[in-house]
């Protein structure tokens, strides 16, 4: 019996000691690290912080650049720098490029019949009339200037007769000519120069101006040519060379028509800008037309101004000739 028992005590405490021993971890040899292929490890992956704002880009683009080779660019920037391309617009597209003129014109052939004509090609063949220059402009004829046989056994009547008419004409002149440089200022300062970035309101600017010039070129023409007549009527003097005055006069009529002809080819450029900037379209040769004919047209104004400055000094010359010659021939 007591060997049973002592049997029985034995495998009792086997049974409890031997799964203490075999499932140990300093024993089990599954609960090593080298096990990897029996671990699965867990991965933490930290949350961003929810106080943290997101950076939302803000796309700023220019405008496109010229139709080149079928292509239009752009550069586009984020003002708010996040430094992602989400949602950028894109920098290139594909364009069809204007076939814009290229104006080449003749020289102004001679005056008839107070008109000039020439003829205008375009270079490029685009098949337009747009932006042509005018083919025909008002013009005046310079009378040829005779010089008198000098005055013989002449009294001091019909010095000062000769003299007062010749006065009265000039004051006449300086008149007329003042009326005439006032009306062609309110021509040359029709345009406002201002912002250029309107192009709608640049297009109503010019072309108000040139249908306001364009519309008045023959009422001019006529102001013109009335002013010519005068010269024309200014007598000869017995005691003084009045041939310079008129040729400088005729010479002054004439660069203020070219100028007022300028005044309408600058106008017409600069609707074509207008038109061409507002397409995105080079306007470049446009541009380049109308720096040229705004030049004429100060050019000719300046001329002007400069003709009658002449022309009076030669007058003012004349009037000191009569003085000495009146103080010598009527007594006092």
């Amino acid at each position: 019996m007591n060997k049973y028992l002592k049997f029985l005590v034995i495998l009792l405490a086997v049974s409890f000691i031997v799964p203490q021993v075999a499932f140990a971890s300093w024993w089990n040899p599954f609960s090593w690290n080298i096990w990897h292929f029996n671990k699965h490890q867990t991965v933490q992956t930290e949350t961003p912080s929810s106080s943290t704002p997101a950076c939302n880009p803000n796309w700023q683009c220019e405008t496109w650049s010229t139709c080149t080779r079928s292509l239009q660019t752009r550069n586009c920037i984020d003002a708010n720098s996040c430094g992602v391309l989400t949602d950028k617009p894109p920098i290139a597209q594909s364009c069809t490029s204007a076939c814009v003129p290229n104006w080449k014109c003749s020289s102004w052939d001679n005056c008839s019949n107070s008109l000039q004509t020439r003829t205008c090609t375009d270079s490029n063949g685009c098949g337009s009339t747009s932006g042509k220059p005018a083919l025909s402009q008002a013009c005046l004829v310079t009378p040829a200037i005779t010089t008198p046989p000098p005055a013989t056994n002449q009294n001091c009547t019909d010095l000062e007769n000769e003299y007062k008419d010749f006065k009265n004409k000039m004051n006449l002149i300086g008149s007329q000519s003042s009326s005439i440089g006032k009306e062609f200022l309110n021509y040359l300062g029709c345009w406002n120069t201002g912002d250029g970035s309107d192009f709608v309101q640049k297009l109503a600017d010019a072309s108000y101006c040139y249908n306001k010039v364009n519309t008045n070129k023959d009422s001019f023409s006529n102001l013109l040519q009335q002013f010519t007549r005068q010269v024309d009527g200014l007598p000869s003097l017995s005691f003084a060379d009045t041939n310079t005055i008129k040729q400088t006069l005729y010479s002054s009529i004439q660069s203020l028509q070219n100028s007022y002809n300028s005044l309408i080819s600058w106008f017409s450029s600069l609707i074509r800008i207008a038109q061409l900037k507002s397409q995105n379209l080079d306007s470049s040769y446009a541009g380049n037309s109308a720096q040229r004919s705004m030049e004429e047209a100060f050019d000719g104004s300046t001329a002007w101004n400069t003709g009658l400055t002449s022309a009076f000094n030669s007058y003012a010359n004349i009037e000191k000739t009569y003085n000495t010659k009146h103080d010598s021939l009527c007594p006092k």
